[in-house]
């Protein structure tokens, strides 16, 4: 209504003592008839130490408020109600003429008319975008339709080209084998190199299909004549520890893992082992010993093959065909550059999983599946294992020797000695695979999940061994499996997230998680990504993983206050599980934990 933007307003400060004097007593006056406040209105002047006409302008703006606000209540009434109201009552109870109140309510049902004008243009265009949103998205659902059909034809397309392709390809290797064939045998890898370039294929690959051309078998695998007479394991082991020894130095409990690990190998044949856990040597800087290491442990196994720089096609082939101890050197960034292989080696941890391959014989592309189960070692600068090929590893991370610390050269080569340990190792596999195969030897409870199965064997062999090599090869398994693992980036989350509920809270908020979060300045969220701290953007994703998502909390129990966060029973399942099956997350809880259990055994021992 118009009048309202003629209200006369009270003094703004009302701190002021004299300023709340005067409205309480406009107020006050302005609810008495005209006549009464105005015969008043020159003592309360006075008494408030004001002019008259002040005074009467604070009053006919209390009034003029108060007309309206009525004007407003009578406006949601019946017409035949408020006029009624305005008649009798109303107007003499503002003292004002009832004509005059009759067109403040007018005035006022005129803008709750607008109002509702406006709310109705308001929902029309909301239904006009809704219908609008409706026929894009069928437009959008029709254009998808097309470009999928148009897909499907152009892949329908591709795969014949493809068919057409390899049969181009089959005829021209055939015609080209037949013609190698003629030609003398110094030649023979020279024109298959070209070939390869030409159809785009690998070159090992190519040099087995034309030896199946020529009706040419592979050569027969080594073999090792095992020793005549029954061996002591221990002994056995005791002989291959002090003969890498000589070339390389190492921790006690890395010689302990490398030894087992060799006697392991050759347990293949028997089908022993279910997993084949990978020996990866590790070192922060060269001239560690990494290549003697796997060398040496090598030379020890059954049918030793050095590799540098293998190609995935290479590797499964091979290892299908000879089973050979498969060592790889200077693996520094060989997984990154060549992420097949990553692949193959990974597969080839656990027995039965193979790889498939189209494979030309006599002019048909045949399935054949390769299995590339067989024992592996690695030696590479630095830790770039792959993450999910680390689980995989016995990882012993090297150090360079010192100079008082003195032992042989190594050239790499075969002798003697290597040949009498491979043959007694032949002959105590060939006496213990029954029973290392129904073994069930004691793992550490901080083995879990795939730390338990690459240790498996070899904590076996060690209680088949006797003595004190249960003891220190479980003590071995537990030191590197503790230095071998980084929890990931979610499970440290949790850990953290562990530490914020054990201090009584029910939930928490997004916000103040992060604030947490950011208290140590040392933690991995205070530079979490491009040198930023996490945010709650990337907590909510880390959190994802775990199904546990954001929900609406009320930390100051407010209800009108909806901030988003989490609440303790969404982690209780998942820290039960995920935490207590890490024993490499030390959360500060656990600290907490771990010292009154200290304070409680001292205590014990005093009373005693």
């Amino acid at each position: 209504m118009s009048d309202e933007n003629n209200v006369v307003p009270f003094p703004k400060d009302p701190d002021d003592e004299k300023a709340r004097r005067v409205i309480a007593e406009a107020q006050r006056l302005a609810r008495l008839p005209r006549d009464d406040w105005q015969a008043q209105l020159s003592d309360c002047a006075k008494s408030l130490d004001i002019e008259q006409g002040e005074l009467a302008k604070h009053i006919e703006a209390e009034h003029k408020t108060r007309v309206i606000a009525e004007a407003k209540r009578l406006a949601g009434l019946a017409e035949v109600d408020w006029k009624y109201q305005v008649g009798h009552g109303s107007a003499e109870r503002l003292g004002i003429e009832p004509k005059e109140l009759e067109q403040y309510v007018k005035a006022a049902i005129n803008d709750r008319k607008k109002a509702a004008q406006e709310l109705e243009r308001g929902a029309d265009k909301q239904r006009q975008a809704a219908e609008d949103a409706e026929e894009k998205e069928r437009k959008d659902e029709e254009r998808k339709r097309v470009a999928a059909e148009r897909a499907k034809r152009a892949e329908q397309k591709k795969r014949d080209d493809e068919r057409r392709e390899a049969a181009r390809k089959a005829k021209e290797k055939q015609k080209t084998f037949a013609n190698i064939a003629r030609l003398p045998v110094a030649r023979h890898e020279k024109e298959l190199a070209r070939l390869a370039k030409r159809l785009g294929e690998d070159v090992a690959a190519l040099r087995e299909e034309f030896a199946e051309f020529l009706g040419v078998g592979s050569e027969p695998a080594e073999t090792t004549e095992p020793w005549p007479e029954p061996v002591n394991i221990a002994v056995v082991l005791q002989e291959l520890g002090d003969k890498i020894s000589r070339y390389v130095v190492m921790q006690k409990h890395q010689l302990i893992a490398a030894q087992l690990w060799t006697a392991h190998t050759w347990l293949y044949d028997y089908q022993v082992p279910v997993h084949s856990p990978i020996l990866a040597a590790t070192s922060a800087e060269p001239n560690s010993g990494k290549s003697t290491l796997v060398v040496a442990v090598g030379r020890a196994s059954p049918r030793f093959s050095l590799n540098i720089e293998p190609t995935g096609p290479t590797l499964y082939r091979y290892a299908d065909a000879t089973k050979p101890t498969i060592v790889i050197q200077e693996a520094d960034d060989l997984f990154t550059r060549k992420s097949d292989l990553k692949h193959i080696i990974n597969a080839g941890w656990t027995r039965g999983p193979k790889i498939p391959r189209q494979v030309n014989i006599g002019g048909v592309l045949h399935t054949v599946e390769f299995d590339p189960f067989t024992p592996k070692a690695i030696d590479l600068l630095g830790y770039n294992l792959p993450r999910t090929t680390r689980t995989r590893c016995i990882e012993l991370r090297m150090r360079p020797k010192l100079k008082t610390e003195k032992v042989e050269q190594f050239n790499q080569l075969d002798d003697a000695e290597f040949a009498v340990l491979r043959r007694k190792l032949a002959r105590f596999a060939a006496d213990n695979a029954a029973a290392l195969k129904d073994a069930k030897p004691i793992i550490p409870s901080d083995l879990i999940n795939r730390d338990a199965a690459n240790w498996w064997l070899l904590l076996a062999i060690a209680e088949l061994a006797g003595g004190e090599w249960p003891k220190r090869a479980r003590e071995a398994a537990e030191q590197l499996t503790r230095r071998g693992r980084r929890p990931s980036d979610g499970v440290q989350l949790l850990a953290a997230f562990k530490d914020i509920f054990a201090t009584g809270r029910k939930e928490i908020t997004s916000e103040n998680v992060v604030a947490e979060l950011h208290k140590d300045p040392t933690s991995i969220w205070a530079e979490y990504k491009h040198g930023g701290p996490i945010t709650q953007r990337q907590v909510a994703h880390l959190l994802d993983a775990f199904d546990i998502d954001p929900v609406v909390v009320h930390p100051a129990k407010r209800s009108n206050s909806s901030p988003r966060g989490y609440k303790a029973s969404q982690f209780v399942d998942v820290l039960t599980r995920f935490l207590p099956a890490d024993p490499h997350i030390r959360t500060r809880l656990d600290a907490k934990q771990r010292k009154e259990t200290a304070k409680q055994r001292r205590a014990k021992k005093r009373s005693k």
